[in-house]
């Protein structure tokens, strides 16, 4: 099984830990030992930095892309791929909110809407979805989304990229939800866990 662009990896050893399928050859994720939001090499690509994560005893969801057309799916694609690239530009690692996970409601609220609000005002939009002008917009963001935790990145990513009410969109709150709890509703959303070949 090939892992496509917004496909999540979830390791659900305590505390746990989020990652967003960037594309074919790479996961984006937050960790609190490097800068922020940050993309690792997937098993298997030959290229340096092997992610070592990809093993046994992960949980992996697909996307549901065949809710969609093939347009709408690239464009969907480039916009998730979009978001994870100005996360990763504006955002460091937040141990305070690491710490806040637990606490507070982990529904997707007025808060958590607001705050996406905040941030998509803050990336500004591309002339068009192409590469090229992706990546003149990323250039341009000098100021977007200062704190994350893995399971915050990677939310925040989708739901910029996928209209709330759309299929795969996640109603849950970056800021008040583990690693855990993001499994249990997406084994219910997205229709469970996948496996994939260890290479």
């Amino acid at each position: 099984m090939d892992l496509d662009t917004g496909d999540i990896i979830i390791d659900p050893s305590w505390p746990g830990h989020a990652m967003l399928v960037y594309d074919q050859h790479q996961i984006i994720h937050g960790q609190g030992k490097t800068n922020g939001f940050h993309k690792s090499w997937l098993k298997g690509t030959n290229r340096a930095g092997v992610y070592w994560h990809i093993a046994d005893g992960l949980q992996i969801y697909r996307f549901p892309w065949h809710s969609y057309n093939h347009v709408n799916q690239e464009e969907y694609k480039a916009k998730i791929k979009f978001y994870a690239d100005a996360i990763e530009k504006t955002a460091s690692y937040g141990y305070y909110r690491a710490l806040r996970l637990q606490i507070g409601s982990s529904y997707f609220g007025k808060g958590a809407a607001d705050r996406l609000q905040k941030y998509r005002a803050r990336f500004g939009t591309p002339d068009s979805w192409d590469n090229f002008d992706r990546v003149m917009q990323i250039v341009k963001i000098d100021k977007g989304v200062k704190k994350i935790t893995c399971v915050e990145a990677v939310l925040i990513a989708l739901q910029l990229a996928m209209p709330p009410g759309t299929p795969g969109f996640i109603n849950l709150d970056g800021a008040h939800t583990m690693p855990n709890q993001l499994g249990a509703y997406l084994t219910n959303a997205w229709g469970g866990q996948h496996k994939m070949a260890v290479v």
